[in-house]
């Protein structure tokens, strides 16, 4: 069933969404990424969804300008490359928080895949 979405946020989302990876910014400015959450019946759907959700009771902050914020929502594809990244309001960190099961991602796991990757 294909639809056309009211919501701007939601209606952009890439077709190649695969999965959404909460992130924040910590007190010295150093990013920390939480483990991605991703759709197994149809990843793009799941993705939009969650999305969807958040736009329409406001749990996203206005795209316009750069992002400024501590919290955020990265959408990244089935290769875990980021497609879009999107502000989120303290709202929208609890909803993060019961939807996708925020577990903080493993800092020396994502330091070895960014070595192969280098390497590559």
């Amino acid at each position: 069933m294909s639809y056309a979405s009211e919501y701007p946020i939601a209606a952009s989302l890439p077709k190649t969404a695969h999965a959404l990876r909460p992130m924040r910014i910590d007190r010295d400015e150093d990013p920390v990424h939480y483990e991605a959450t991703t759709f197994p019946r149809d990843p793009y759907k799941g993705c939009e969804l969650v999305i969807r959700r958040m736009e329409c009771f406001g749990m996203l902050t206005k795209r316009a300008g750069p992002l400024q914020g501590a919290w955020f929502l990265d959408v990244l594809d089935v290769e875990a490359d980021i497609l879009d990244t999107l502000e989120v309001n303290a709202e929208g960190v609890k909803y993060m928080r019961r939807v996708l099961f925020m577990k903080r991602e493993d800092k020396a796991l994502r330091d070895a895949f960014d070595k192969l990757a280098a390497a590559a």
